[in-house]
């Protein structure tokens, strides 16, 4: 970490934040935890009549429930999460089809990747407000999550229909676990949240990625409040508020689609730049600035006029 705060990441693959003085002697990386054992820690946690879950490596797919569950129901339960992790694995398949595309290295995931999807809406905003640390957008509002402090994905059960949120917070997982960034780094959040976008479910489907036209992104933009690009490149604050959040996704969408489709070198040369920035490690805004521009040749106010005659074409 830099500054006065170290990072340690425990068995289970979460971030402890602790100040660099309390910390004493150090030693090797903790072995992390095997998928059964990951499922017994969570029985723990929440309770093993509360809790069913399925693995299949390197997914662990959980249903946190308000109450036990009634014999008659274990099978649809079952069913469901093994429906989930087919799921996953979908999601891998189409991330790694994208980044084998632009020719970018990945490794295996060091840890298990949960998901946790609460039956209870209340159960899902009182662990999402713990969770997040009231950092971001309220939790009465958000869909689901992944935390990089935790490396978990959270889920309401309601959006297990369409899958459209958690292919977006699988996305953030696969990022953060395969070697395209660290977590808890400066990625900007214009290019965590436009990667994520790409990859959502468009009428129930996954769709093939980034490469392609998102309609209802487009829809968004054509009346999305004007948004200056070079400030969202700079800074974070448009995705941190609940009024301004929806806007501030439509153009990292935006941003996203033109880099990668009309500039793919150069795309591919900053993700690796960016998966260089430690964990803990900041960036000021002239230097985020300075790193696209030297990455693109130009400045992102110059690529948003090139919007939207490329979207048209």
């Amino acid at each position: 970490g830099e500054g006065r705060w170290q990072a340690n990441e425990k068995a289970d693959g979460e971030i402890l934040i602790i100040p660099k003085g309390a910390v004493g002697k150090t030693g090797p990386d903790p072995e992390p935890l095997s998928g059964e054992e990951m499922q017994q820690q969570l029985q723990a946690e929440f309770g093993a009549e509360l809790l069913r879950s399925h693995y299949e490596a390197p997914y662990l797919i959980c249903l946190v429930l308000t109450a036990p569950l009634a014999r008659q129901d274990e099978a649809r339960v079952r069913h469901a999460l093994r429906e989930a992790v087919d799921f996953m694995h979908d999601v891998e398949r189409g991330f790694n089809s994208f980044v084998d595309r632009l020719k970018l290295e990945t490794v295996e995931p060091r840890h298990t990747l949960v998901m946790l999807i609460f039956e209870s809406d209340d159960d899902f905003e009182k662990y999402a407000s713990k969770t997040m640390g009231g950092e971001g957008l309220s939790a009465r509002i958000v869909s689901g999550f992944y935390s990089g402090r935790t490396n978990r994905l959270y889920v309401r059960m309601s959006e297990c229909l369409s899958y459209e949120v958690p292919l977006h917070e699988a996305i953030h997982q696969q990022v953060f676990n395969r070697g395209i960034f660290n977590r808890l780094s400066a990625v900007p959040t214009w290019f965590n949240e436009g990667i994520a976008t790409a990859f959502e479910a468009e009428r129930g489907r996954i769709s093939t990625g980034p490469f392609r036209v998102h309609s209802k992104y487009v829809w968004r933009a054509q009346s999305a409040g004007q948004f200056d690009w070079g400030e969202v490149v700079k800074n974070d604050r448009a995705f941190h508020g609940d009024i301004f959040a929806a806007t501030a996704y439509t153009h990292a969408w935006c941003m996203h689609w033109l880099l990668v489709n009309e500039y793919p070198d150069q795309y591919a040369e900053y993700v690796k730049l960016l998966g260089t920035k430690p964990t803990l490690g900041r960036s000021s805004q002239e230097e985020r600035n300075r790193e696209f521009e030297q990455a693109f040749g130009k400045p992102i106010e110059a690529m948003q006029v090139e919007f939207p005659a490329a979207i048209r074409k």
